[in-house]
């Protein structure tokens, strides 16, 4: 029995290490990547960059992030997720320490491009390792715990960016964030261990894989990795992902054309992570108290809101205080419904092959991603603000109809 009891102690210990340190390290992921985005309405003002030409910029980070989540995703059920988020986590870091080093727009797309490859890293591998940590019924609040890191993330991406800007210039935007998250990959390397036997005797490692059986590297199924859940997952996540990436990469240029302090804008930007945290949580407690794990019905629920927020946004007059909160509810929407396709759903689904499956419905949805890149600034430079809200809207809509697709599967 005491054997029992200090093996028990010692997973308890670990468990809630992993689940920090994956929480912590994911969120740095951001610092290092929606950082260009405060520096996006800088780079206008002082090389004179034109939107589309830097939405070429952002689509190359996307396109090689979208093909990296599938890469990433098989790669995370086949070698050591420890070491393959670490080799991640510094080459990002470089890419943003290179990036500063140059004014040609084509070699800051290959730069940024290959950022988002080492990117894709992060999130499919880090979902594997908590899934070889905890169990399934245990893995529905940690992913909503795992939905805050990437928000949190990114509130102190911006912030870190903004302060790094007004100290030094456009390049400190792209410095500090690096230096801050090179710490965090190390801090990453020394804390974790990919699965519960790494950590324990030979004895204890009899009966943790009994366990944690499913934790150990297997031949992905493609049937149950591809399922219709999935399917619509993934389709659903394309059409957010336009939204939710155009928001996150252009919503700073937004405010700039109303707000001349670029701390102004940081702090109005702040406003979409700030709601999403809240929009993530209630995810997590809709799914598991009311909807009895189902996703679908949520997810549509979100969409609504979305699109209804953004004609309010683009139609009406607002004065501070309901922008502060359209823009609130934005977030709450966006990243609700983000955390229930990319977190929930794959360690409910397929988890023993949890990485791939992330990776499979993370990668496709940033097929919509890409274009929020170029095709926003293309929009942008054409035709103004006014027109892609309302694509924005359109793409809303369309995830509306892939979610309720996923609910008559749900119901199967």
């Amino acid at each position: 029995m005491k054997s029992t009891s200090a093996e028990n102690s010692a997973i308890d210990y670990w468990k809630k290490r992993i689940l920090f340190t994956s929480w912590f390290t994911y969120g740095s992921f951001y610092l290092c990547r929606v950082n260009i985005a405060i520096v996006l309405p800088l780079l206008i003002q002082i090389f004179g960059f034109s939107h589309t030409a830097l939405g070429g910029v952002l689509s190359a980070f996307l396109v090689m992030y979208c093909v990296g989540q599938f890469i990433s995703g098989y790669l995370g059920d086949k070698v050591s997720p420890r070491l393959l988020i670490f080799v991640g986590i510094v080459g990002s870091a470089f890419c943003n320490i290179s990036l500063v080093f140059t004014q040609s727009l084509v070699v800051m797309m290959i730069i940024w491009g290959l950022n988002g490859l080492f990117q894709s890293t992060g999130w499919a591998p880090t979902i594997k390792v908590l899934t070889t940590w905890f169990k399934r019924e245990e893995m529905r609040k940690v992913g909503g715990i795992m939905g805050s890191s990437f928000l949190v993330g990114t509130i102190f991406a911006w912030l870190i960016a903004g302060i790094g800007s007004m100290l030094v210039g456009w390049m400190g935007g792209f410095w500090l964030p690096a230096l801050l998250l090179l710490s965090a990959g190390f801090h990453w390397y020394i804390r974790t261990r990919n699965i519960p036997v790494d950590v324990a005797t030979l004895q204890q490692q009899k009966n943790i894989s009994r366990n944690y059986a499913s934790a150990m590297p297997q031949h992905p199924k493609i049937q149950r990795v591809l399922s219709p859940v999935v399917w619509c997952s993934a389709i659903g996540l394309l059409f957010m992902n336009f939204v939710r990436n155009g928001m996150i990469n252009w919503i700073p240029t937004f405010f700039s054309t109303q707000e001349v302090s670029l701390s102004t804008v940081t702090s109005e930007a702040i406003l979409l992570p700030l709601g999403g945290l809240i929009g993530v949580f209630s995810a997590s407690w809709l799914s598991t108290r009311v909807f009895y794990g189902k996703k679908g019905p949520i997810s549509m629920m979100y969409g609504v809101l979305l699109t209804f927020i953004l004609l309010i946004v683009i139609e009406f007059p607002l004065d501070t205080k309901l922008r502060v909160l359209c823009f609130l509810l934005v977030g709450f929407a966006y990243n609700g419904s983000n955390i229930l396709l990319t977190g929930l759903i794959p360690t409910d689904v397929v988890r023993e092959h949890v990485s791939t499956a992330t990776g499979f419905i993370d990668g496709f949805g940033y097929i919509g991603a890409i274009l929020s890149g170029v095709g926003i600034g293309f929009l942008l430079d054409l035709y103004g603000w006014r027109y892609v809200f309302y694509l924005w809207i359109v793409a809303g809509s369309l995830f509306v109809v892939a979610m309720a697709t996923l609910t008559l599967f749900e119901r199967q």
